[in-house]
């Protein structure tokens, strides 16, 4: 089975050597859109990152210059990418599934923490080689808070229990809200506004999809708890920017924490940049995942040529 395949730098070895143990594979990696598209007529799976699925890999895709394509596997955990191209029928795609829950609700739970702790001050403190104790009545902990988890799946589950960990109070929300112990309580959707006025932190874990897009905008941030902390590892456009930073430098949000931003990345002029406490990474919170993604993912291909249902198929 030949499996083209377009990895990160840091993902590329443990990618090859697990699908290295996958009898019967015919591994290509490339690193560019020209080389997937040249690569594309033996190919059987492709994986990639979503947002190396181009236009141009698309528009070869659907143009039938793959004929022997039965996989699209992404190598994360968003698609709203691919909801956009009109992938043909007989193509089914798989997301990596909750291979990236942990190291990505780390994330969510490190910027949390190190907003809590006043951990931006007290490095700028350290570079000015001064040695104060007066942050200390500003800092926080997450013992004892609630922490409302917008979007339930793999992340925001793992979310919701690490936050549990650090003895906070757990409410995922989601559409079907199925009960999960990794919630203390488990709400619809439909019960966004009135979660947001309980919540100390709110963390965002859901697709971008059309009733989510913009789905932080100033009536919402209004509605949060004055002094309540706003992290998103979700995607940039689940929140309206200008929003969040007018919440930011008028105080009612206490600090924000993003590792995904509308536009993204920032040009250099953007206030994102100098809005006051916020914590801003770069879209990097599933770096440390590649073993487990690479295991994740070579099980799929193993499944594939058993001739069973890959895990974590999407219907677009």
């Amino acid at each position: 089975m030949r499996v083209v395949l377009w990895a990160t730098p840091a993902s590329r070895p443990a990618m090859e050597k697990r699908f290295g143990r996958v009898k019967g594979l015919d591994l290509v990696s490339v690193d560019s859109a020209d080389a997937v598209i040249a690569a594309l007529p033996q190919a059987e799976v492709l994986a990639l990152q979503v947002f190396n699925y181009t236009p141009a890999v698309a528009q070869a895709v659907r143009e039938g210059h793959a004929p022997k394509l039965r996989l699209i596997q992404i190598l994360t955990v968003g698609y709203d990418r691919l909801q956009k191209e009109k992938i043909p029928p007989q193509i089914m795609v798989a997301t990596a599934g909750d291979s990236l829950g942990t190291v990505v609700a780390e994330h969510a739970i490190g910027l949390t923490l190190a907003l809590l702790r006043r951990t931006p001050e007290m490095l700028a403190m350290q570079a000015r080689r001064h040695w104060g104790n007066d942050v200390m009545g500003r800092m926080g902990s997450l013992d004892g808070r609630t922490v409302a988890v917008v979007g339930f799946g793999a992340i925001g589950r793992e979310i919701g229990r690490l936050s549990q960990a650090f003895g906070a109070r757990s409410i995922g929300l989601s559409r079907s809200a199925t009960p999960h112990p990794s919630g203390d309580e488990v709400r619809s959707m439909t019960r966004l506004d009135e979660t947001l006025a309980e919540a100390d932190v709110v963390a965002v874990a859901t697709p971008l999809t059309d009733e989510t897009r913009g789905l932080f905008d100033a009536e919402r941030f209004a509605r949060m708890k004055r002094g309540a902390l706003f992290i998103n590892i979700a995607r940039g456009p689940v929140v309206v920017t200008e929003a969040l930073i007018a919440a930011l430098e008028s105080g009612h949000l206490a600090g924000a924490g993003l590792d995904v931003a509308d536009p993204e990345p920032p040009p250099p002029d953007h206030p994102l940049w100098t809005a006051p406490n916020l914590i801003l990474t770069p879209h990097c919170a599933v770096a440390g995942g590649a073993y487990r993604l690479a295991e994740f993912v070579g099980d799929n291909l193993e499944r594939i040529m058993r001739g069973e249902q890959p895990h974590s198929v999407v219907a677009l």
